[in-house]
């Protein structure tokens, strides 16, 4: 016998890096389907409090949909963006969030990174819970993923968030490195915690304040600009 090998048409040209870069741009622009989808779920919660709030008002789940208030819903998603904005300052990140210019010499700046979130759902924490809406495509904290989170000790360290990435999760063993100090198991609804940087001067998390109540997370944090040009 004899073996063929597949030809492809002489037009055929590989593929282009650009053009996948533009394909995903177009996916996530103002008219994609990705941002249509994410913006249907970012106001999936809203829905679900303006359905529980008719449903007790009509005292029956059979409410008139005519009361939807549908222009308030469209102005929020308009107005409501899709990642939170919020600075980050210190090495504690580092590598994966730094200060410091990746290109040229140090210069002097206020040593903040600016930080996009993208907020996470957990429809067992909501009061709506109940309501079969807030379930649609829940939003959690995976093991590896960098969160900002309300900092557990505010009342006496004055912070407000903290940025720490996830080490462990509900159920995890953690092993102790101190003899003094017992093994244990991170508790339900709580995660790990940990600074990238072991050398950063000061910087506290679960090692400090022990796990963190995953209520407290705000969201992952999905990008960082150190400035207009360097990110």
């Amino acid at each position: 016998g004899h073996s063929t090998k597949a030809r492809w048409p002489a037009t055929m040209a590989s593929p282009s890096p650009l053009r996948s870069l533009a394909r995903y741009a177009n996916s996530i622009g103002e008219w994609g389907v990705r941002y249509h989808v994410e913006k249907a779920l970012q106001m999936v919660p809203w829905v679900a409090q303006k359905v529980t709030e008719l449903e007790r008002e009509a005292g029956t789940p059979f409410f008139n949909l005519a009361k939807f208030p549908q222009r308030e819903l469209l102005e929020l998603a308009a107005s409501t963006p899709i990642c939170g904005q919020m600075l980050f300052a210190g090495e504690a990140m580092v590598p994966a969030i730094s200060t410091a210019p990746r290109f040229g010499p140090k210069k002097d700046g206020n040593g903040m990174v600016m930080l996009l979130v993208r907020e996470l759902r957990y429809p067992e924490f909501g009061e709506n819970q109940h309501n079969g809406l807030v379930w649609v495509l829940p939003r959690r904290a995976h093991v590896g993923d960098v969160v900002a989170f309300r900092d557990p000790e505010a009342l006496s360290t004055g912070d407000g968030l903290m940025v720490r990435r996830v080490a462990a999760l509900e159920g995890a063993a953690l092993e102790s490195s101190d003899p003094n100090v017992p093994d244990a198991t991170v508790p339900r609804e709580h995660a790990w915690v940990v600074c990238d940087n072991d050398d950063a001067r000061g910087a506290r998390d679960s090692r400090t304040f022990g796990p963190l109540d995953l209520r407290r997370v705000v969201g992952r944090v999905v990008y960082a600009v150190r400035s207009a040009t360097d990110h």
